[in-house]
């Protein structure tokens, strides 16, 4: 699932895998996100895998719309949601949903309630008590998770779990709330 245009080859990618099928399906405005058309096409699939690319464009589209609800209801049913990158930030109850400008360490490092920091607790309910940042090694995003962290706690008085994740790296929940990491980096608890 993307906002943009996508080429097959992470459809193929999973079908190498094992996966009977796999499609892209693209949502880029909150009218197709809000179809029943979209919702009844989403539910016939057991996973949804978001691309990356930048969150505030998942959140825009996707909050309050029958695609939200798709997402949650498969969830529930126990389908599988997963994500890379902004596909994956949008995964945590508390989101950093990029509405302002691109935020990066050294400024946060300044000042940890600099406006641009765009967190949110009105999306998919997933990873109750977390925010999720990725990319964390390769691009030095330690300090702008721990910001995030203050910046909520600042906000709210809510102490969160901050979880990175770095690339070629997956962090897998199962039923039970226990997590795997697979991959060749690492997944960093703050």
């Amino acid at each position: 699932i993307s906002y943009g245009d996508a080429d097959n080859w992470i459809p193929d990618y999973f079908k190498w895998l094992g996966a009977v099928d796999a499609v892209n399906i693209k949502l880029d405005s909150r009218a197709i996100a809000d179809q029943q058309a979209t919702y009844d096409l989403l539910m016939q699939y057991d996973v949804f895998f978001f691309k990356g690319g930048d969150q505030s464009f998942y959140y825009q589209y996707f909050k309050g719309t029958k695609t939200e609800q798709a997402i949650v209801d498969k969830f529930n049913a126990g389908g599988v949601i997963s994500g890379t990158s902004a596909g994956m930030a949008i995964l945590s109850e508390v989101l950093y949903a990029g509405l302002g400008n691109s935020l990066y360490p050294d400024d946060v490092l300044q000042d940890f309630q600099d406006p641009d920091i765009t967190l949110r607790n009105d999306f998919l309910p997933f990873l109750p008590g977390f925010i999720v940042d990725t990319h964390l090694t390769e691009r030095g995003r330690g300090a702008r998770l721990m910001a995030f962290m203050a910046n909520w706690y600042a906000a709210t008085g809510e102490m969160l779990t901050g979880l990175g994740v770095d690339d070629r790296t997956a962090l897998c929940i199962d039923e039970n709330n226990i997590g795997h990491v697979y991959g060749t980096a690492t997944v960093s608890l703050y």
